[in-house]
């Protein structure tokens, strides 16, 4: 299959522009701006406490999530854009409206988990696995979800060195660690390459029986982690 023909079947159907007063406060993470924009697709007269706390009727739930499914050029979500920037609390009121978006794919076929692993953010990534664990959103397939790398959320925190997001995704799927992505790299075998030493330890820290945890040391053409780390050690 092709990268065309991956992105044609696994792309969300979400065609609608993203407001662009919701884009600004997606990025700003301006609790106030997301708040009014709310407000102003529910209910005219409702305070801000109330939008905090009402559960509206159908007809006006489709008009909140219909803001909230608006995408991006690249096909972000607002839920992508808060998770790349780190605002929970936005992050918190998106999802309260809209759960769906835990799992939506944009272009690269990047979900909200990919963008929050790739910048850092635990708390988001805490936050996405505690709600999907919740919902009606089946918890392995958000935190399996691969992109057109066919990387996983822990390829993304491996690449960037985030040593504390491997753990907590460990902690929640020890399989995410056997997974490979596009290139045939293993999370492991990328640490190497890329110098993302602290999540290497930790990696290897969890491969045990014990916790039921067997770490891919998987590389492309047949190599592992000790061909990787031979190539790449002083004098070679």
């Amino acid at each position: 299959m092709t990268n065309l023909e991956v992105l044609c079947s696994k792309a969300q159907p979400y065609h609608i522009a993203m407001d662009p007063k919701l884009l600004e406060a997606a990025i700003s993470g301006d609790e106030r701006s997301l708040d009014e924009l709310l407000q102003q697709y529910f209910s005219p007269t409702a305070s801000r406490e109330e939008i905090a706390i009402t559960i509206p009727e159908d007809v006006e739930t489709q008009k909140v999530t219909s803001c909230l499914l608006g995408v991006t050029p690249d096909g972000n979500t607002a839920l992508h854009i808060v998770a790349s920037q780190g605002h929970l609390e936005l992050a918190k009121k998106i999802c309260r409206r809209e759960r769906s978006l835990l799992e939506a794919s944009n272009m690269m076929l990047d979900t909200p988990l990919h963008h929050a692993a790739r910048a850092g953010h635990d708390k988001i990534v805490s936050l996405i696995i505690q709600l999907a664990k919740e919902g009606w959103i089946e918890a392995r397939r958000v935190l399996r979800a691969t992109n057109m790398d066919k990387a996983n959320a822990l390829h993304e925190a491996t690449k960037y060195n985030h040593a504390s997001m491997a753990t907590t995704l460990i902690e929640e799927d020890a399989e995410l660690a056997s997974m490979l992505n596009d290139a045939g790299m293993s999370p492991l075998y990328l640490a190497i390459v890329t110098g993302s030493l602290n999540v290497a330890k930790t990696l290897l820290q969890s491969s045990s029986w014990e916790k039921a945890s067997l770490v891919s040391y998987a590389g492309p053409n047949k190599k592992t982690v000790l061909h990787a780390a031979v190539l790449l050690s002083p004098g070679n």
